[in-house]
């Protein structure tokens, strides 16, 4: 089965479904099993996930996409997800978050700033300056293009 066509009829249940505050993030289809992940400006409700299960329920089952058995979930991309949309990254602005780009660099800091091209991270280092004899706080800053980040995730603070 084409993970595009589930995607598309993902996005199909969403609008008819007027949940349009929600958005598609990843769907991923192994030999049985279908996991659709969901996000929002605000916040997925169960009751979102729930509606958006019968819905994709009812057509798989009348068109049997994948057979008599198969298993689907539907739910929030959460914390534990890595953000993966410009809209997910935008949604987060402000909150710490860990970064590794495909040439193998690593960031943590705060998410600054989101463009459509790239995200800005802040982080605080503490370094001995030229001239000084203690170390001191020194604030750093990278802008890393979407493009070229392989993974990031929200670091969950408590």
């Amino acid at each position: 089965m084409d993970v595009e066509k589930v995607s598309d009829l993902v996005k199909e249940i969403l609008k008819e479904k007027e949940l349009t505050d929600c958005y598609l993030v990843e769907v991923i289809i192994g030999n049985t099993k279908i996991e659709v992940y969901l996000d929002s400006d605000e916040h997925v409700s169960y009751s979102v996930c729930k509606q958006l299960s019968r819905g994709l329920e009812e057509v798989l089952d009348d068109k049997k996409w994948f057979g008599e058995k198969y298993t689907l979930e539907v739910s929030s991309a959460g914390v534990g997800r890595p953000l993966l949309l410009n809209r997910q990254f935008k949604k987060n602005e402000g909150r710490k978050i860990d970064v590794k780009t495909v040439t193998g660099e690593k960031y943590s800091g705060t998410l600054e700033e989101v463009t459509d091209e790239h995200i800005k991270i802040t982080w605080t280092v503490r370094e001995r300056l030229e001239g000084r004899k203690k170390k001191v706080n020194v604030e750093k800053e990278a802008k890393v293009v979407f493009t070229d980040i392989e993974k990031a995730k929200i670091k969950v603070s408590f």
